[in-house]
């Protein structure tokens, strides 16, 4: 079965039960991890979930628990929730246990059931992590935060990952994206902002030239919609149809996409610390 519409079934599977939860007057903190063992750390350094240091599992964090699933033996993921979580800034660590992306859906829900929710997608080698800080608050008069941890380094070794497991194209393009990256993390380490930003910038956009190319080479997003019944032939092949476009998606776009929207996040970044 596809992956991410398999990703997005469990999502809503998930929100519910956060929504549930929250109906009964219990903030609520819920990760849904794929291809990833997740960490929640709290400012005590409690843990809930898998930590890669001691390849152990905890359960330190008062209400909350670390379980495995299987959606209909086709889809294993990883789910942490915390219920009534305390107030405070929390870390959340990604541990991938596949070298290709990874998913995690996060859900915060304040006391009357109030909800933020974001969806963090990555590449990474297996065992390698990602941070992801969380500014939690159960209040209604205020907004709880995420944020992917994103910096050079980081979008640097998410290359090298893709490049090596040739989940994005290698050849002259690779070569450009290397040298690209490289110049910008030594000109961020030389504290030249400028030179840095200019050669993201020149990353993103071989990624984008890398992007068209694929969509004219590769497949066509069908012209129809996804089928809402499958109870025709005629249903059940634009069901394939669309199965077969995602799965292709999935496979050669989307590393590309994540490698775009980290570097715009490390452009981001590198505006608020100026």
């Amino acid at each position: 079965m596809n992956h991410r519409l398999m990703y997005y079934i469990i999502c809503l599977v998930m929100f519910i039960i956060g929504e549930a939860c929250a109906g009964m007057n219990a903030s609520a903190l819920v990760m849904h991890c794929h291809e990833c063992h997740g960490l929640l750390v709290d400012y005590r350094g409690n843990r809930v979930g898998y930590d890669a240091a001691t390849k152990k599992v905890y359960q330190e964090i008062r209400y909350g628990r670390y379980t495995f699933e299987n959606y209909n033996e086709d889809y294993p993921y990883y789910y942490i929730d915390v219920g009534n979580p305390d107030e405070g800034l929390y870390q959340f660590i990604i541990v991938s246990t596949y070298t290709q992306p990874y998913s995690v859906g996060i859900g915060a829900y304040d006391q009357l059931g109030n909800d933020v929710r974001t969806t963090i997608f990555g590449i990474l080698s297996r065992g390698e992590e990602q941070r992801v800080e969380i500014l939690y608050s159960p209040h209604t008069y205020d907004t709880t935060t995420i944020r992917k941890i994103m910096d050079a380094v980081i979008l640097e070794k998410e290359l090298k990952s893709a490049l090596k497991h040739k989940m994005i194209s290698g050849g002259q393009s690779g070569k450009k994206l290397r040298k690209f990256m490289s110049q910008a993390a030594k000109a961020i380490k030389q504290d030249k902002s400028e030179i840095a930003v200019a050669n993201i910038q020149q990353f993103i956009e071989i990624l984008e030239q890398d992007k068209v190319r694929l969509h004219k080479e590769g497949m066509q997003e069908p012209p129809f919609a996804m089928p809402d019944d499958f109870a025709t032939d005629e249903q059940l092949a634009k069901r394939a149809e669309w199965i077969r476009y995602m799965e292709w998606k999935d496979k050669y776009i989307s590393p590309v996409d994540i490698l775009i929207s980290d570097a715009k996040l490390v452009l981001e970044n590198m505006q608020i610390t100026k």
